[in-house]
């Protein structure tokens, strides 16, 4: 936590008044702006425009409330399959009559959701969440929505939405936030003369992660007097000539911001920030774009990790290395000597029959080709993938296909209602009259079959054939009745 800086019960009757002063006009700052919780495009003419409609659930919230954002999507674009929601800081810039008074506190809050419903009128509807943290300054937010659906027709509604919502504390909180009061002074000297906070290291908890995972950024940064609040930022990198409707990319950005802030034993400060990465973000790189921080004399500064040279800490990969891709296998028959499939480029596939490694293949450019001995009809071979962190993937179980047909039955005695011979065990035997079945037998685990049948005439022809139970039919066998 940071150090003691809110004023004590000690402070004199001027140094209160001076607070209540600016507490004053820090309050009348933002009732002077105004918010707005509605947006509508207003022309008739939607043909490139996607985003239809925006609104929250009110105007004013307070710290630790839930900031709810519908929006509207043209039903005559493909339908998105990501929309995400960007609070920021109201800002025109320098000390504007129009800007929150806490201009040096600049925060930002992201939801996002793949879920979209029909309205009565066709369009496409979606809501995003915002969870507010419990302890914030007084803040006014503007919306910026990107919604994505991976064509070319992929919508935005940032600048021009008018949407402006503000939070306000309640008279439990510090009445200046825990700021000093030299950090509201708008003139040219208002800065106590201490240096602005400075990045003098950021690391990540690790270099690869999967998604559902949460990334850790730790930040230490100097600063003399006390550090107020810092922020990082993230958004994924699209990649280099990516096609729109592969779906290999949606564009994601990230956001934390924080006040729990540690001071080390060399009078630095070390902070914590932690990002959810979705379950359904793509595998590729994300870059930390900035970070932010603020002390309480009003001190702030900006941090770009490039521009800083500090390139090796500044992005990460996301990919899967739990290993959660599925496979698919084609038809494995008795006769075949090769498994083929699909599966993820780089992977690695295994095909075992009872424990016994019956063949392996490198899965090149989504696809597998995989030589193996001929199995046994009905057997059972377990497949699985191996990615390049060594981890295996669920097993899948395929039984092989007959598709070799029983040989032909024999015949050892004919006589004048019985046929006996021999066949494949379990395989059924026929017998014809041209088109007039005479009788079937199955064949016992002995191999033989005994067909009873009604007297032929002398030199009629009679036809016999066998049948598998995976169907299969023989060639077939002519006999004459002597």
């Amino acid at each position: 936590m940071n150090r003691k800086y809110t004023v004590s019960s000690n402070a004199t009757s001027d140094q209160e008044k001076e607070i209540r002063r600016i507490k004053e006009y820090n309050d009348e700052r933002m009732s002077d702006i105004r918010g707005n919780s509605t947006y509508k495009y207003g022309r008739d003419d939607t043909t490139y425009q996607g985003i239809l409609g925006i609104e929250t659930d009110k105007v004013t919230y307070k710290p630790g409330e839930t900031v709810r954002i519908y929006t509207e999507h043209n039903k005559d674009f493909v339908k998105p399959i990501y929309n995400e929601a960007k609070l920021f800081s109201h800002r025109y810039g320098g000390w504007y009559i129009s800007d929150p008074p806490y201009y040096f506190d600049r925060t930002a809050y992201i939801g996002r959701t793949t879920r979209f419903y029909k309205k009565p009128n066709g369009n496409w509807e979606s809501l995003i969440e915002i969870k507010l943290p419990d302890k914030m300054v007084d803040e006014a937010f503007d919306l910026d929505i990107k919604c994505w659906n991976d064509n070319y027709d992929s919508n935005c509604e940032s600048n021009f939405n008018n949407i402006v919502i503000k939070v306000i504390n309640d008279s439990t909180a510090d009445p200046l936030g825990g700021y000093d009061g030299s950090a509201f002074d708008a003139s040219s000297t208002r800065k106590a003369e201490y240096d602005d906070p400075k990045v003098v290291n950021i690391s990540l908890d690790k270099k690869v992660y999967n998604p559902n995972d949460i990334v850790t950024l730790t930040a230490e940064i100097e600063d003399e007097s006390d550090l107020m609040f810092a922020s990082a930022d993230m958004s994924t990198v699209e990649p280099d000539g990516y096609e729109r409707g592969t779906h290999q990319y949606i564009p994601m950005q990230f956001t934390h911001s924080t006040r729990t802030l540690t001071l080390l034993d060399n009078g630095n400060w070390q902070v914590k920030f932690q990002f959810k990465l979705p379950d359904y973000i793509k595998t590729g790189v994300v870059n930390i774009d900035q970070i932010l921080a603020a002390d309480k004399y009003g001190n702030e500064m900006r941090y770009d990790p490039v521009y800083a040279n500090n390139q090796l800490n500044c992005q990460f990969k996301v990919e899967r290395t739990e290993n959660v891709q599925t496979f698919s296998v084609d038809p494995v028959a008795d006769f075949s000597t090769e498994i083929r499939g699909k599966a993820s480029s780089g992977m690695t596939m295994y095909a075992y029959v009872n424990g016994k490694k019956i063949g392996q293949a490198s899965v090149i450019d989504g696809k597998y080709f995989m030589k193996i001995p001929k199995q046994l009809a009905n057997s059972q071979i377990q497949l699985y993938t191996v990615n390049k962190y060594k981890n295996k993937s669920k097993v899948v179980t395929i039984t092989v296909l007959d598709r070799t047909a029983p040989k032909k039955p024999t015949v050892s005695k004919m006589a004048p209602r019985t046929i006996s011979g021999k066949g494949e065990k379990g395989s059924i035997v026929y017998i014809y009259k041209g088109s007039t079945k005479l009788g079937s037998a199955t064949v016992n685990s002995k191999g033989t079959y005994t067909i009873n049948i009604r007297p032929q005439k002398k030199g009629t022809t009679l036809v016999m054939y066998a049948k598998d139970k995976a169907n299969n039919k023989s060639a077939s066998l002519k006999l004459k009745v002597k």
